[in-house]
């Protein structure tokens, strides 16, 4: 069963990869930089699941899925830290 046409896959792949992951991966980095101490592990989740679900849902390991994957850790950790900052110097 086929949910849309292979060029709106593709529209709808490159969306993901650039307009929703990374919002989602920010978001969470935001809320993990609101108490540091114990949410530092949130940041991480989506880095591993992202891969795994891709490899579930294609049934095949792509190498570049690794890249975004570290890609979307840094945006994580980078929204960690810079939300901590902040509400450390208000």
């Amino acid at each position: 069963m086929k949910l849309c046409k292979p060029d709106e896959a593709m529209s709808y792949a490159m969306l993901l990869f650039f307009a929703l992951n990374p919002l989602i991966v920010l978001g969470i980095g935001g809320l993990a930089g609101a108490d540091i101490k114990k949410l530092f592990w949130m940041p991480i989740i989506p880095a591993i699941v992202f891969p795994l679900f891709f490899w579930l849902a294609i049934g095949e390991i792509v190498i570049e899925l690794y890249i975004y994957s570290a890609i979307y850790l840094a945006l994580g950790v980078a929204s960690a830290v810079i939300t901590h900052l902040v509400n450390r110097y208000k």
